[in-house]
């Protein structure tokens, strides 16, 4: 901690023609501004006056005590006046402008060391705390009186547009409707399709080969493997919470880690509590015991909770590397209803306008003594409510302090958390969790794990001067060291634009350079400004970049590839490959990018194919061709446009061989209505089996009519033939309808054990030979046992 700096009391100052000066004098004692030190000039002048001409001494005891009773009377007369005076607004403009004041703030800008920096008490927090909550009432009260009186400010002349989906027209040559049917699948693939080997991400379902475990609301369905029956319906123990629903697992060494979003927790609490605690992250721990004793067809298991414990914040996402896991919340820092309401002018419990109407300083120097009043309180319910041991440094965020750079970033929007522990122990797993906090500027966040390391990465503002239009979008990223059950800040750094997904980023190590680097793929959306005539204008395009930063602790930018797309296209889909890359931007065509990252300090765009429509997943592949030599493939899930709109699922297969040329070698588009499937968003969707050469997708196709689906549709992946629909398997009949009050809801997975398919989407879970192409098992309905009226297609 840096020692106290001798606090100033720094004026904003508002002329007649609307400018804002700012001025600073030094001021002893506490870093705060009494109601006396911003009096009327009348009585400021009065008491210089007094003080400069005092009464003549008194000559008798009467007398003094006479003159003592006079004064003291008239001090407390004028004290009075003064707060009266001050409570009600009766702040007059002198000719000169009239100063309003503000908090002064002595906060360390975010840097490396403060990263690395805890707090050895809460008394150490509470000071910083206090600095943060002057500064953001300094930006909350700029920006509300900018607003209020000059309909000015960020928020009015920043709009991002989203690119509109433009397409060309693309000949829709089309496949044969089946492919000939393979011999004999029995393939195995029921892992989850993890970012990165040997990092295992949490999904919704699990499985050890032998037995799956299915999260489905607030209940874990187990299912043996082989024959496809349930065998338990588990129901995790309830909380003060009025609604837990399982939202993913994790299976490691015979243990089941169940993370549960608990909502609406702690109904005690106080309204607009600061650091939100409706929301909560629970997390179990069950050991498994399967019974290998037993057939397939009497096949049992047991499921031992052994551990619970409620973590803060909302879940983002959990992450497992051997036998350490690693969570990360998110926690929602309500300053508006615990200290921003108390500076809104429009806040009619708080204010009368009459006595501002157009005195913009007589706004500020209300809300300013509004803030100075709600400051503590505000402060004590942020302490009691965050871990003082584990929360990193309190810092700025911006490298200015000025009011203006608040607007575009908080320095308090969340508190975002990673909780790591070891379940080696059994009894003492979740006793023994390592905690690191820190406060972000921002809510929207993706989250990257390697073996090694943790980055969280989200989106704000830069602020180059006090123009808002010279504010640009940035991505902040915090990277953690992991070592076995510890996840510890190690760097920082801020790349332009905002990420599209967790395949945005990529740890890759140089053995040419000893080193470790991020490589991160950002969009810079196009910026409007509101211009002199009163008209929206377009200051820049959308713009795309691939930026490559060495993992030090200082995280330099050493390379960077931009100018991927043309004008107004930004990144629709990347995926980095040791040391290469593939991006698709997308506007009106969709050109597909190669990219080599092999000299870090030197990324080169390489190669380059324009085609109709746009991938969102991109998957790498390897097959044989036909004179036996190997094929580096890219298989792609987005999807067909024409001149008019964006019409359904299209299937790309790549050739990226010839590195500087490559080409899409086959494609396949479906029709008969708009498709979509949740796999061009949810990579855990997708799965491809390598020796079958099967692409397997979750598909919904809106018709409006009988020829409506929803399931899974399987296609045959050939380079030669083309990509081939094999086979469909239906999970509800129609679209429309249902019990939409059910919470519990399956996302669409797939699993292949030996050559049979589970499919799971929605309500039902169901299993098909994959060389018959025949259902192999009844199909399981895991609502079939409710007593509301529900429509059949539902239960489907």
């Amino acid at each position: 901690q840096q020692p106290s700096k001798r606090p100033t009391m720094t004026m904003n100052t508002t002329t007649d023609d609307g400018k804002h000066e700012t001025s600073s004098m030094e001021e002893g004692g506490i870093a705060v501004t009494t109601p006396q030190d911003y009096a009327l000039e009348e009585t400021m002048e009065e008491s210089k006056q007094s003080d400069a001409a005092p009464p003549a001494a008194p000559t008798t005891s009467s007398n003094k005590k006479r003159h003592l009773v006079v004064w003291t009377v008239l001090g407390v007369a004028a004290a009075l006046a003064l707060i009266v005076g001050l409570s009600v607004g009766l702040l007059r403009k002198s000719s000169d402008a009239t100063i309003a004041p503000t908090f002064d703030v002595a906060l360390d800008t975010v840097s490396r060391s403060t990263l690395t920096t805890t707090y050895a008490s809460c008394d150490e927090l509470r000071l910083d705390l206090r600095q943060a909550s002057g500064y953001l009432a300094n930006a909350v009260i700029d920006a509300n009186a900018r607003w209020y009186f000059h309909q000015d400010g960020p928020y009015s002349k920043r709009v991002d547009r989203q690119p509109v989906a433009e397409t060309t027209a693309l000949d829709k040559s089309r496949q044969p409707s089946t492919a000939q049917q393979p011999d004999g699948i029995t393939e195995d693939s029921y892992g989850t399709n993890n970012q990165v080997d040997g990092v295992e991400e949490a999904d919704i379902v699990k499985t050890d080969g032998e037995n799956v475990y299915v999260a489905y609301g607030s209940e874990i369905v187990v299912l043996h493997a082989d024959n496809v029956t349930v065998l338990d319906r588990i129901q995790i123990p309830s909380t003060e919470c009025l609604r837990s629903e399982i939202n993913s697992l994790l299976l490691v060494s015979q243990k089941l880690v169940v993370i549960v979003s608990s909502n609406m927790c702690n109904q005690d609490a106080p309204y607009g509590q600061v650091v939100s605690g409706s929301h909560q992250t629970r997390v179990l721990l069950y050991d498994i015991t399967p019974n290998t004793t037993t057939s397939a067809a009497t096949a049992s298991t047991s499921l031992e909770l052994i551990q619970q414990t409620m973590l803060q914040g909302s879940y983002i996402s959990a992450h497992a590397i051997n036998d350490n896991v690693h969570v990360v919340t998110s926690t929602f820092v309500n300053t508006r209803f615990a200290f921003g309401q108390y500076l809104d002018p429009y806040n009619e419990n708080v204010y009368d306008r009459s006595t501002f109407a157009g005195d913009e300083t007589e706004f500020r120097a209300q809300a300013y003594f509004q803030a100075l009043g709600h400051q503590d309180d505000f402060v004590e319910q942020l302490l009691s409510q965050l871990s003082c041991a584990s929360l990193q440094q309190v810092v700025l965020w911006q490298s200015s302090g000025d009011a203006a750079a608040l607007n575009f970033a908080s320095i308090m929007e969340t508190l975002s958390s990673v909780y790591s522990f070891s379940i080696k122990d059994n009894e003492t797993a979740l006793e023994n969790i390592h905690q690191t906090s820190m406060l972000l500027p921002t809510r929207n966040w993706q989250v990257y794990a390697s073996l090694d390391r943790l980055v969280v990465a989200s989106e704000g503002w830069f602020v180059v001067d006090d123009n808002e239009s010279m504010a640009l979008q940035q991505t902040y990223l915090v990277t953690y060291q992991l070592d076995a059950a510890t996840a510890t800040p190690y760097s920082l750094s801020t790349v332009p634009g905002y990420m599209l997904n967790q395949f945005s980023m990529d740890h890759y190590y140089s053995e040419e350079t000893d080193t470790d680097y991020l490589r991160v793929a950002t969009s810079t959306r196009d910026r409007w400004t509101w211009n002199s005539r009163g008209r929206w204008t377009q200051s820049d395009d959308t713009t795309s970049q691939v930026t490559i930063l060495e993992m030090t602790e200082l995280m330099p930018i050493v390379g960077q590839v931009t100018g991927l797309g043309k004008p107004g296209e930004r990144i629709y889909a990347v995926r980095f490959q040791g040391d290469t890359a593939f991006a698709v931007t997308f506007r009106q065509t969709d050109p597909f990018y190669t990219l080599d990252l092999s000299d870090p300090s030197n990324p080169q765009k390489v190669g380059e194919l324009e085609i109709p429509g746009f991938s969102n997943y991109l998957h790498p592949i390897t097959t044989a061709g036909e004179d036996g030599q190997e094929q580096d493939l890219i298989l792609g899930v987005g999807q067909y446009a024409d001149q008019e709109t964006v019409t359904g699922i299209q299937i790309s297969l790549f050739d990226v061989s010839d590195f500087a040329n490559p080409q899409r070698i086959q494609s396949f588009a479906e029709d008969g209505g708009y498709s979509s499937s949740e796999a061009q968003y949810d990579h855990k969707a997708f799965r491809y089996l390598p020796e079958s050469r099967i692409l397997i997708l979750p598909l919904t196709v809106y018709t409006r009519g009988d020829d409506e689906f929803d399931g899974f549709r399987l296609y045959k992946i050939d380079p030669e033939t083309g990509i081939t629909p094999y086979v469909s398997i239906e999970h509800a009949s129609s679209l429309y309808g249902g019990c939409w009050s059910r919470s519990a809801h399956l996302d669409a997975r797939s699993m292949v054990f030996g050559g049979d398919i589970l499919t799971l989407k929605g309500h039902s879970i169901l299993s098909h030979d994959l060389t018959t192409k025949l259902v192999d098992a009844a199909p399981i309905h895991l609502d079939s046992n409710l007593t509301t009226d529900c429509s059949s297609n539902y239960l489907k």
